[in-house]
């Protein structure tokens, strides 16, 4: 089995602000290692310098007694360092095996034609070594569903490419996007991955994952390390307290407690009774203000029609719909009108202006027209 992977001194800053502050973290061939915290702790920050996308400040890479060279991406895929990111970069315009064989060698005719049959061969291979047989690789990635396209993604990953063997897996949130079935599936490439002696950095907000599929964890805050566990001796409820610095129990209590003694009752902002609409049936929901309601299932499953409900992008067919004392809105720009905001799951193209700057899509909800 070859030698741990050691990420030292890991420092990134911008300006006065430092992002990620003198981390260090030990990969071992053979170990899933969980890298946990909120959002803005610096887990991503970490995986792209890792990554070699962004220059450090300052890091010191080993392998074994030797240090590495890390200082861009070709230098992460030449260590046999692979990456399924959180943003799914998927070239719609392309076919899913040439998706696959971007970062890899194109399978050559004569050394001067794509051999475009053995380039699909090597691609259903990977999405088969995936558990995933309903892909055409021939197929245009950006016709399939956000769950197919992450799955894209991570074939892409365990594409066989004897020129690099491949030494560590990042993780960046893969089952965000995925059915039940589907993790499932991940899960067990992830263990032939670390059965074959292969390192994994595994990044996700569920503990359960954790639980289920590391080995180790390491939580960040504010950017600076604070704790590395093997799983089977920490627990949830240590877990989150490192991750927010507050005691679970003891702010579940002083939440439970304060919203018995104020004992105000709040309006109704949406009703919904028994409502149906082109991708929904029979859905009850009462939203009051000051809530957070939760609105959870399997990718698909309708959560998103429910949002856009209350966009004015889905219609009603039954049911009574309340919104504010009225009815629903009609068109984004009603909704707007009577205070809805909307994050889209798709933020690239649906949320933002991607040729635009940050001013102007900040700006653009709120101009008249």
């Amino acid at each position: 089995m070859s030698d741990p992977l050691h990420f030292e001194a890991m420092t990134k800053r911008y300006g006065a602000v430092t992002v990620l502050d003198d981390v260090s973290i030990t990969l071992a061939p053979g170990r899933v290692h969980a890298l946990m915290g909120e959002n803005g702790a610096g887990k991503s920050t970490l995986i792209k310098l890792i990554a070699g996308v962004l220059p450090a400040d300052a890091m010191t890479v080993r392998k074994g007694g030797s240090i590495c060279q890390l200082s861009s991406p070709a230098d992460a895929a030449a260590l046999g360092f692979r990456f399924i990111h959180q943003e799914l970069n998927v070239v719609s315009q392309l076919s899913v095996a040439e998706n696959i064989l971007l970062s890899h060698r194109v399978p050559e005719r004569f050394g001067l034609f794509v051999d475009w049959v053995a380039m699909a061969r090597r691609a259903g291979e990977a999405l088969h070594r995936l558990g995933v047989h309903h892909i055409d690789p021939r197929a245009h990635a950006g016709a399939l569903g956000t769950g197919d396209q992450m799955l894209v993604k991570l074939a892409s990953a365990l594409v066989a490419d004897e020129a690099v063997p491949p030494l560590l897996y990042v993780l960046d949130e893969p089952t965000a996007a995925l059915k039940d079935a589907e993790v499932a599936k991940l899960f067990e490439v992830v263990r032939s991955l670390k059965d074959a002696g292969a390192a994994i950095l595994y990044v996700s907000h569920r503990i359960s994952e954790i639980t289920t599929i590391c080995d180790d964890v390491t939580v960040l805050r504010n950017g600076r390390h604070i704790s590395t566990h093997a799983v089977i001796d920490t627990g949830r409820a240590r877990i989150i307290k490192d991750m927010t610095g507050k005691d679970v129990d003891a702010d579940e209590r002083a939440f439970n407690a304060s919203g018995a003694s104020s004992g105000r009752k709040t309006g109704v902002v949406a009703q919904l009774e028994r409502v149906g609409a082109r991708r929904l049936s029979g859905i009850d929901l009462t939203l009051r203000e000051g809530e957070v309601v939760g609105v959870a299932g399997l990718s698909d499953a309708g959560q998103t029609a429910l949002l856009r409900l209350f966009l004015g992008l889905e219609r009603t067919t039954f049911g009574t719909a309340q919104f504010l004392d009225g009815p629903l809105p009609q068109s984004p720009q009603a909704a707007w009108a009577r205070g809805v905001a909307y994050v889209p799951q798709e933020r690239r193209t649906e949320g933002l202006m991607m040729a635009m700057g940050v001013r102007p899509n900040a700006l653009l909800p709120h101009l008249d027209g």
